[in-house]
C-alpha cells in the first residue's frame, strides 16, 4: 500500500507512522494503515518517533517534542541542534 509520496525520510514506533516529505512537512498517522495523516509541522528536516513521543528538528536547529496525542503541544529541547534522537515514552 503506499502509505505518501514524495518521502524523504519515514519513522516508525508503535502504531503510528510518520514521514517527513521532501518540503520540509512532517506527517504522523496513528492507527491503521487507512487513517488520516495529521501536519505535525513545517520546515523540518528530521523526524522521530518513540512510544508515544514525536520529535521534529526545524531548519533553524530548533528540537521540538510533544508527548501523548497527536494534537498534543509542542515542547522546544533545545535551540542549536543538529541530530535528534528519541527513546522512551509509554505506548
Amino acid at each position: 500500500m503506499t502509505e505518501n509520496t514524495d518521502v524523504k525520510q519515514i519513522a516508525l514506533a508503535g502504531d503510528r507512522i510518520g514521514v517527513l516529505k521532501s518540503d520540509g512537512t512532517a506527517l504522523v498517522k496513528e492507527g491503521g494503515l487507512s487513517a488520516t495523516w495529521v501536519t505535525e509541522n513545517t520546515g523540518v528536516i528530521q523526524i522521530a518517533l518513540a512510544g508515544n513521543r514525536i520529535g521534529v528538528l526545524l531548519g533553524g536547529g530548533a528540537a521540538l517534542v510533544k508527548e501523548g496525542g497527536l494534537s498534543a503541544t509542542w515542547v522546544t529541547e533545545n535551540t542549536d541542534t543538529t541530530q535528534l534522537a528519541l527513546a522512551g515514552g509509554q505506548d
